[in-house]
C-alpha cells in the first residue's frame, strides 16, 4: 500500500507543488487520531520540527513513522 499516495488523494488540499509542514490538527484529521496522540506518536519517535512554539511535520516524516510501526 502506497501511504504517500493515499493520503495525497484524500487530503489534497493540504499539498500543492511545493512540500507544506502539516500542523498537529492536520496529522489528527488525516489519521482519526487525537491531539494526545500526536504527542504520544511524537515521544515514541515521529520526527518534527519545532519553530518557535510551533510544531511542524513533513509529510515523509510521517510515512516513516507509520512504516516502522505497522506489527506484522
Amino acid at each position: 500500500m502506497d501511504i504517500d499516495k493515499e493520503v495525497k488523494s484524500r487530503f489534497s488540499k493540504y499539498f500543492d507543488r511545493e512540500t507544506k509542514l502539516l500542523t498537529k490538527r492536520d496529522i489528527c484529521e488525516m489519521l482519526g487520531v487525537s491531539l494526545g496522540k500526536v504527542d504520544i506518536m511524537m515521544s515514541e519517535g515521529l520526527k518534527y520540527i519545532k519553530l518557535n512554539r510551533n510544531v511542524r511535520f513533513r509529510l515523509e516524516d510521517i510515512n516513516q513513522y507509520i512504516e516502522e510501526n505497522i506489527k506484522k
